[in-house]
């Protein structure tokens, strides 16, 4: 995961490496090759439940307490028999994630739990609590890390109740997030989409690249960490507002937990949030459905451009494939949230990405080992 605005080097000269195209006996390089890897050595989920290769895994429990499952656990969630929990864990890593030059300690444990939630939010489960674990490279100030990561734990009800500290070579928040299924229908994974069903976008998309490029131009300038005191938008061609505006959709994202639920409890078919860039996600939603599609539009967040709403990430908006647009537009309306942008349409062209016609390049952003 990461901002990035434009796409990676390797897309457009054909050098990313694919499942399957790799020399026998060489180690993985990047991320697509290490999860292959690990799914390879990794069993296969047991029966309906859900592990590696969706946003989040999906388990259910049995309703015999101690000896059918998870127990005290089950009686804290307060869920029903074979209720569904949902859990994911995310990686937060200095100098790929935040950047303490002209961010604060406050703003990176904000983005490690929310990041993990917005897998949740995808899933249109509700994030019940979390565990963090913390790799320290040196002395700093904890207390700042996990105040920010508390706010955030607040904002959706999802208290850290544990966790784990190590030292290490690098600064690395890894937070856990369990949730639940509480009503309705299940979760909703990447591979429900069908031929005919409308995408939305629950915002425009975008701007948490263009606030870590302003962010990054004006490290030093008083633009910075959320909360701090104020800048000046001298040197930059958008208002003071705007600027303060990007830099925390890049700085301070929030899972969109309620409006994944709504969108679970109105019918959505599949739904993933955009973290690595809107391109990428959806296309990783349409492989896994084994459709196409073709857009009509992408709203591009006010500040940032095209680049940034294809390929840009943190962004956390989620992206909905259903058959009713009205029913969700309706329901979003009602519940005080903003209406959802209709994008486009999927199609039975499996793994086709169509802009008004043309052929989106693959870009976004993929973790590189080595």
């Amino acid at each position: 995961m990461g901002v990035r605005g434009v796409p990676p080097t390797g897309w457009q000269d054909g050098t990313v490496t694919v499942p399957g195209d790799r020399e026998a006996g060489r180690l993985a390089f990047d991320e697509i090759e290490v999860l292959q890897d690990i799914s390879d050595v990794l069993p296969g989920p047991a029966g309906d439940e859900v592990w590696l290769g969706d946003d989040a895994a999906v388990l259910r429990f049995g309703s015999t307490g101690r000896g059918g499952g998870i127990g005290e656990d089950r009686e804290m969630f307060k869920t029903g028999s074979s209720a569904a929990v949902v859990a994911s864990v995310d990686l937060t890593v200095e100098g790929r994630h935040f950047d303490l030059s002209f961010s604060a300690l406050e703003d990176a444990g904000w983005k490690a739990l929310m990041r993990a939630a917005s897998d949740l939010a995808a899933m249109g489960a509700i994030p019940a609590r979390s565990l963090a674990g913390l790799v320290l490279d040196r002395p700093l100030d904890v207390k700042a890390l996990y105040a920010g990561m508390t706010a955030a734990a607040g904002r959706i009800g999802c208290p850290v109740v544990g966790g784990d500290v190590s030292a290490g070579e690098q600064l690395v928040l890894a937070v856990t997030v369990l949730g639940i299924i509480e009503e309705g229908p299940g979760p909703v994974l990447r591979t429900g989409a069908r031929p005919g069903d409308y995408l939305l976008l629950t915002g425009p998309v975008g701007g948490a690249a263009a606030g870590l490029r302003t962010l990054r131009a004006s490290a030093g300038r008083g633009i910075g960490a959320a909360g701090s005191a104020g800048a000046s938008a001298g040197g930059f061609d958008l208002p003071h507002g705007l600027l303060q505006v990007l830099a925390e959709r890049c700085l301070r994202p929030v899972a969109l937990v309620e409006q994944g639920r709504l969108a679970r409890l109105v019918g959505a078919h599949a739904m993933i949030d955009v973290s690595d860039g809107f391109e990428r996600d959806l296309r990783r939603l349409l492989e896994a459905s084994g459709v196409g599609c073709e857009l009509g539009m992408i709203p591009v967040a006010e500040g940032a451009d095209l680049a940034d709403a294809l390929y840009g990430g943190d962004d956390y908006e989620l992206i909905i494939a259903m058959d009713d647009p009205v029913a969700l537009s309706e329901a979003a309306a009602r519940a005080g949230f903003p209406r959802p942008i209709q994008v486009g349409r999927c199609n039975a062209s499996s793994g086709e990405l169509l802009l008004n016609g043309e052929i989106v390049t693959p870009g976004g952003h993929v973790h590189r080992f080595g």
